[in-house]
């Protein structure tokens, strides 16, 4: 028996000591009613919260209730499987590539775990994975398939880049049809979730549910600054920062579209910081190892470190509740990656924070009317000729 919308609450309240919203308990009631749900709501929302308030009503209720999340970013499916077993009490896994051993699927398959993440790649190649895909004790006991961060089913899969996260459609031929879905982000336009809806197979109707709320951040204050010098120099990013004399700038995150840029610019930053100072700021990207993520974001979250240059390695589903200062480094074709990229900011409602997105000058309508005016006095001068 699915319980009411308000048992949901209740239990949460007890159990958390807080009371899930309410459209965090209708997604979680949607779920423990077994149908497919698509939760979509502005960063730093709590949307987390559905996938354990939907869990802590399934212990309740039945036994052997499982999660299995899939999520982009190592750092983050490890923030989940601990985040079930601190908030929880419920044992979890982050399966990684260091982790899918034969041993670790043999205890999945005896369901040690409540929570199970692991990355798309390992999901829809590893064996071990297509074990339990074909355990009808294993698959009987899921409550759902959870995609964290589900925007980027299309965003990241491209031909280079993570091409299998697009092929955990497959799991729809590996995993029971009975088994529903939960796609959450706080980027998930209409376009983008009828290609996942396309892609899964998935018809609209009484077993495809949405939740989705504004995902406006109004304590984050936005901004476009045009670039006035050199990409090289680096000076407009160190004027944004006010990184001048000893002053603490604020704390800061600094969004690159590639893992050089990260390391470019903090090695000019330290060109201009005292050398006490240089620790105070670090690059953070995909190629840094798991334990190094983990204990910067750690620093950043204790204020033991100013700021980090990084890609999305340090994004999405990342809790740092005081950034007050984002800024994204130059022009990207993609409103849903800068939205993420700037929702980190300002994450407590308490905390007023800047999104700055500082851009390149071809890109700003003046600069290319200018452009255009200079070529068509080139042409009406060759035709004078």
């Amino acid at each position: 028996t699915v319980l009411s919308v308000d048992a949901i609450g209740d239990q949460a309240e007890q159990h958390f000591g807080f009371r899930p919203c309410m459209p965090q308990l209708l997604s979680a009631w949607h779920q423990l009613q077994g149908k497919t749900v698509f939760t979509i709501a502005r960063t730093g929302f709590g949307k987390t919260l559905t996938f354990w308030t939907t869990l802590l009503a399934h212990t309740k209720t039945k036994s052997n209730g499982i999660l299995l999340i899939v999520t982009p970013l190592n750092i983050l499916g490890d923030k989940n499987a601990r985040e079930a077993m601190e908030r929880l009490g419920l044992s979890g896994i982050n399966v990684t590539g260091d982790e899918a051993k034969p041993e670790v699927f043999k205890n999945i398959a005896e369901l040690h775990y409540q929570v199970i993440v692991a990355s798309p790649e390992l999901l829809v190649e590893h064996e071990g994975f297509r074990a339990l895909f074909s355990n009808t004790e294993f698959t009987s006991c899921l409550i759902n398939v959870t995609f964290d961060e589900a925007h980027c089913i299309i965003l990241w899969s491209g031909k280079d880049f993570r091409p299998q996260y697009k092929q955990t459609h497959k799991l729809r031929w590996y995993i029971p049809d009975k088994v529903p879905y939960h796609f959450v982000s706080a980027t998930l336009p209409r376009n983008i979730q009828d290609e996942i809806m396309q892609l899964f197979n998935l018809q609209k109707g009484d077993e495809v549910v949405e939740v989705r709320l504004s995902n406006d951040r109004p304590n984050i204050h936005l901004q476009v600054v045009e670039m006035k010098h050199s990409q090289t120099q680096k000076r407009d990013l160190k004027r944004v920062l006010r990184l001048d004399g000893d002053d603490r700038p604020p704390k800061f995150m600094v969004f690159c579209n590639k893992r050089k840029e990260t390391e470019d610019i903090v090695k000019r930053m330290w060109e201009d910081l005292a050398p006490q100072y240089r620790e105070k700021i670090v690059w953070f990207h995909s190629g840094m190892s798991d334990e190094f993520q983990e204990s910067r974001m750690q620093m950043l979250t204790e204020g033991k470190i100013w700021g980090i240059v990084c890609t999305d390695a340090a994004g999405m589903g990342l809790d740092v509740p005081d950034i007050e200062l984002v800024v994204q480094w130059g022009y990207i074709d993609s409103l849903c990656t800068l939205a993420q990229r700037l929702g980190r900011g300002g994450r407590s409602l308490l905390c007023e924070a800047r999104g700055v997105y500082l851009v390149e000058s071809q890109y700003f309508d003046a600069t290319k009317a200018a452009k255009a005016e200079r070529a068509r006095k080139r042409e009406e001068a060759k035709a004078q000729k």
